[in-house]
């Protein structure tokens, strides 16, 4: 054994406690900092991984959702996922899907809510063309009357009336007051006496009716045919009774303007001026046809006159030439265009541009506004208040579905509009139910308005 080795085991025996405590503070520092490092490593990385799986559980837990909602802005929130939302979710997107089906539907039953057809024309004999005019007269003038009187729309008493209560005033008053003959002489205290009763009885009637009506119009200045036709032409027939249809959406919205008025002294809106339709019925190139006969004494129509309705199928191209709104007819609706006029009280037009935006479609692509000489109306009877007002002229365009106007179409309107008035898949027998109005004597394949 080496002697220093033999030296060195000599000088630890005595002291192999010392020498192996000490051993052990040298060496515990160094292999500690090894495995301190290791362990902190590894306890890192399985923290890291347990983070990254509490996050993706966390995100399980919620998510973010955005609902569409028909006419409202999206509706979009973080929520819980579980089945109650699943189910609730799937509900509510099945609920909207259904209503977006609905659609066409609500659209057809607003565009022909309250409008009656005052023709059958599905069948009728041949020998009541004779009488045919005069029925169609009476029955429209009657819808005139019955319209008039349910909207509240009057006009100011004639002036021959208001002139004959006026002298029947001034007889009593000058024999009851002055004592005197109707041809007698009165002194000027007397006349200026005459003179202010009978300006009162005078605008008195006009008050009246002021009062009683919440706007005024006259059945002729809007439509109502001022005499039956010599012989039945049914294209005539089809085209008043559009404008009736006309005239009673346009009144809708004055009424919807004056809601929270009884009178036109009040009202916003203070009377109808005109409604003029343009042309309903475009200029044909030739002569349609007169219906076959099937030999039972009945007209029966030609059905096909065009392209079936077909609501799926895509509207033509957006024209801005042509209006606003770049709509034109098709097989889906036809676009009609009317004139009408309204005194309105200045500062409340858009109560009336409101209401009309609000009824069946209508949409105005024009506008005049002229002031209005109170004044001057009243002494032709016309009261409107003391508030300033104005004349409103619109261009409005109104849009008709075809789907429920087609097969009250007769034949030859049918045919000037390019349609069959039958919906796509729908029987021709079933769907034409407004056809074979035509007569083989009646000349309907000129353009005509209402």
């Amino acid at each position: 054994m080496n002697p220093k080795t033999r030296q060195l085991i000599a000088m630890v025996k005595p002291h192999l406690a010392l020498f192996i405590l000490g051993a052990v503070a040298l060496t515990v520092p160094v292999v500690g900092w090894w495995f301190g490092t290791a362990q902190r490593a590894t306890t890192q990385k399985t923290a890291t991984e347990l983070a990254r799986k509490l996050d993706a559980l966390k995100a399980l837990e919620t998510t973010s959702v955005s609902l569409e909602l028909p006419g409202q802005e999206a509706w979009t929130d973080s929520v819980l996922v579980n089945q109650a939302f699943l189910n609730t979710y799937s509900d509510r997107t099945k609920t909207i899907a259904e209503s977006v089906q609905s659609v066409p539907t609500i659209a057809l039953e607003f565009n022909r809510k309250g409008h009656d057809s005052l023709m059958d024309l599905r069948k009728f004999d041949q020998r009541d063309l004779l009488t045919i005019p005069g029925n169609f007269f009476t029955d429209i003038t009657s819808a005139y009357e019955t319209l008039f009187t349910e909207s509240g729309a009057m006009s100011p008493p004639p002036a021959a009336n208001v002139l004959a209560a006026v002298e029947i005033r001034r007889d009593r008053f000058v024999a009851g007051v002055f004592g005197k003959a109707n041809n007698a002489k009165l002194d000027e205290q007397e006349q200026a006496m005459l003179r202010n009763t009978l300006i009162q009885e005078r605008i008195g009637r006009y008050q009246e009716v002021a009062r009683e009506s919440r706007f005024y119009a006259n059945p002729f200045d809007v439509g109502q045919p001022t005499e039956k036709l010599d012989k039945a032409n049914f294209s005539v027939f089809y085209t008043q009774q559009w404008q009736l249809w006309l005239v009673e959406d346009i009144f809708g919205a004055v009424l919807a303007a004056n809601k929270d008025t009884t009178s036109v002294l009040q009202a916003p809106v203070k009377r109808v001026l005109w409604i003029v339709p343009d042309t309903m019925i475009p200029a044909k190139t030739e002569k349609i046809a007169p219906p076959a006969d099937d030999g039972s004494g009945e007209a029966v129509g030609m059905g096909s006159m065009g392209a079936p309705i077909d609501p799926s199928a895509p509207v033509l191209a957006t024209n801005f030439a042509k209006s606003i709104t770049g709509r034109s007819s098709n097989q889906l609706y036809d676009v009609l265009l009317a004139n009408a006029a309204f005194v309105v009280e200045t500062t409340r037009i858009p109560a009336l541009v409101d209401a009309l935006a609000k009824q069946n479609f209508i949409t105005i692509v024009g506008c005049t506004i002229t002031p209005v000489d109170s004044f001057a109306a009243a002494r032709n009877g016309f009261l409107y208040g003391a508030q300033h007002c104005s004349q409103v002229e619109l261009v409005i365009e109104t849009v008709w579905l075809r789907e429920w106007t087609g097969p009250m179409m007769p034949d030859d309107v049918r045919a000037a509009l390019g349609t069959s008035g039958a919906k796509v898949g729908a029987p021709m027998d079933d769907a034409a139910d407004g056809s074979s109005a035509s007569d083989p004597n009646t000349d309907s394949t000129e353009p005509v308005s209402g």
